[in-house]
C-alpha cells in the first residue's frame, strides 16, 4: 500500500484524518489487488511477455497483468498498446523463412532469454551482407525492427533496413558495451540490456509509401567491409508498426497480434468525490507520446475526465481540455504526478515542482470509471509503459502536500 501523507482537517464537528479511498503499489507488491478500494478488473485478449525478478522472459497467459523487471528491480504493471509482430519465426534463424548470404546458422545453441536452449548462434563466413534477413510487404508509416543479441566474436551488429526504390538505412549497435555505435539519418536506434549478455537493439524507420521492405541482422566486425569471422547468439527478431519497440511477441508460422492491456474500475462511486479530490500517480514512461494516460477518471468517452498523463494533468469538460502543469517526459524514467482538482481550485505537481494552478474552470460530472494506463474507459492511450503505485484522495489536498506527495 501506498505510505502517502494524512491530512488533519479543522473542521467545526472535529478533526478529520484524509486516508486514499483507493491505492494500490503494484512495484511493491507485484499484484493487482492488494490495497485499498474495490477490486481492478484486468483484461488483454492475447498471451504477453516480460521480464521477472530473475531477468527471465516470461509469458503471460491472456487476462493476466504484467509485473515487469529490468536488471533485477521491479519496474510496476505494464500497460501496452496492441501490436503485432509482422516477421514469423521470430526465434528461427535457421528456417527457409530468412535468407542467408555469407551467413551460418547453428540453431538453438545457446540460452534464450527465456531460459531456453532456443538462441542461434550466426556466423559471417564472408562479406558484410546484413543476414538473416525478411522481405515483406509494410504501409507508409513508422515500423521497428528489433532483436535480441548476445556478442560472441566482434564487437558490432547492425540492423539493416533496405525499402524497395533505393532508400537503405543503418542502425549499428556496440555488442560489447551495450551503445548505439551509428545510424543513418531517419533512424532512430536504441539498445537496452536485457541481461546475461543480452541486449535488445531496436531501430524505426518511417515508410514514405507502402513498399517491399528487407529487415536485415547481421554480427559485424569494427570493419565494415569485411566481417568475416564475427559471430552473435540472434533471438526473437520483432517487426512492428510503431516508433518504438514494444514487448517481444514470439511468432513461429504467422504473424501475432498482442492486444491491449486494460485496467478498470467501475463502478466507482465506493471512493470518488464529485465534487473534490486528488489523484496521485507514479510511474516509469516507456517510448510513448506524452499524451498516454497515466491513471484517468472519466464517464468512458474522452469527452469528461480528471486525469494523471505523462506529459500533463488535465481536466475535460464536455471536451474541452484543460491542462495543469507540464513536462516533457524522457524514456524510461520514473515520474511522480498529482492533480487536486475542485471547482475554480485546480493545482497539480510532478517531482517535487512548485505546483501549477488553474482558477478557471469546473469539475466534469457523470464520471463513472477509473482507467489505469488508460483513458476513455481504459480503452485509449496506453502508455506502453509501467505504472508503479496509484492514490485517489477524496479530498483537494493543500498545495503543500500535493507538492510533497511528488518527492
Amino acid at each position: 500500500m501506498i505510505l502517502a501523507p494524512t491530512l488533519t482537517l479543522s473542521a467545526g464537528s472535529g478533526a478529520a484524518i484524509v486516508r486514499p479511498t483507493f491505492s494500490r503499489d503494484f512495484a511493491g507488491e507485484k499484484t493487482l489487488n492488494n490495497g485499498t478500494g474495490p477490486a481492478i478488473a484486468f483484461t488483454r485478449a492475447s498471451i504477453g511477455t516480460f521480464f521477472d525478478a530473475n531477468g527471465t522472459l516470461q509469458t503471460a497467459t491472456s487476462d493476466t497483468p504484467r509485473f515487469d523487471h529490468s536488471g533485477g528491480s521491479s519496474l510496476g504493471l505494464l500497460i501496452e498498446e496492441s501490436r503485432q509482430n509482422l516477421l514469423q519465426r521470430s526465434e528461427e534463424f535457421d528456417n527457409a523463412y530468412w535468407t542467408k548470404t555469407s551467413t551460418t546458422i547453428t540453431a538453438n545453441d545457446a540460452t534464450a532469454p527465456d531460459g531456453t536452449t532456443s538462441a542461434d548462434l550466426a556466423e559471417k563466413t564472408g562479406n558484410d551482407a546484413t543476414t538473416p534477413a525478411r522481405t515483406l510487404a509494410v504501409t507508409a508509416a513508422a515500423h521497428t525492427a528489433s532483436v535480441f543479441v548476445k556478442n560472441v566474436s566482434g564487437d558490432r551488429f547492425r540492423i539493416r533496413i533496405d525499402a524497395t526504390g533505393g532508400t537503405i538505412v543503418d542502425a549499428i549497435f556496440n555488442t560489447a558495451t551495450g551503445a548505439v555505435s551509428t545510424s543513418s539519418a531517419g533512424v532512430t536506434a536504441s539498445i537496452q540490456s536485457a541481461g546475461n549478455g543480452w541486449y535488445r537493439c531496436a531501430a524505426t524507420y518511417t515508410f514514405a509509401s507502402a513498399v517491399n521492405a528487407t529487415i536485415g541482422f547481421s554480427p559485424r566486425n569494427v570493419d565494415a567491409v569485411d566481417s568475416t569471422g564475427a559471430k552473435a547468439y540472434l533471438w526473437g527478431a520483432q517487426l512492428e508498426a510503431g516508433a518504438f519497440p514494444t514487448s517481444y511477441i514470439p511468432t513461429t508460422s504467422a504473424a501475432v497480434t498482442r492486444q491491449a492491456d486494460s485496467a478498470i474500475v467501475n463502478p466507482i462511486s465506493s471512493f470518488y468525490n464529485a465534487s473534490e479530490g486528488t489523484l496521485f500517480a507514479e510511474y516509469r514512461t516507456g517510448a510513448g507520446t506524452p499524451v498516454a494516460a497515466a491513471m484517468v477518471i472519466d464517464d468512458g468517452t474522452n469527452d469528461n475526465r480528471v486525469g494523471l498523463f505523462l506529459g500533463v494533468s488535465q481536466i475535460a469538460i464536455a471536451a474541452t481540455y484543460t491542462s495543469v502543469g507540464s513536462v516533457s517526459p524522457v524514456a524510461n524514467t520514473i515520474y511522480k504526478r498529482v492533480l487536486g482538482y475542485r471547482a475554480n481550485d485546480h493545482a497539480a505537481s510532478v517531482n517535487g515542482a512548485a505546483v501549477a494552478t488553474n482558477t478557471a474552470v469546473g469539475v466534469p460530472s457523470g464520471l463513472t470509471t477509473l482507467g489505469i494506463g488508460a483513458e476513455a474507459g481504459g480503452t485509449y492511450a496506453q502508455p506502453c509503459g509501467h505504472i508503479r503505485r496509484i492514490a485517489y484522495f477524496p479530498k483537494r489536498l493543500s498545495n503543500a502536500l500535493l507538492q510533497s506527495l511528488t518527492t
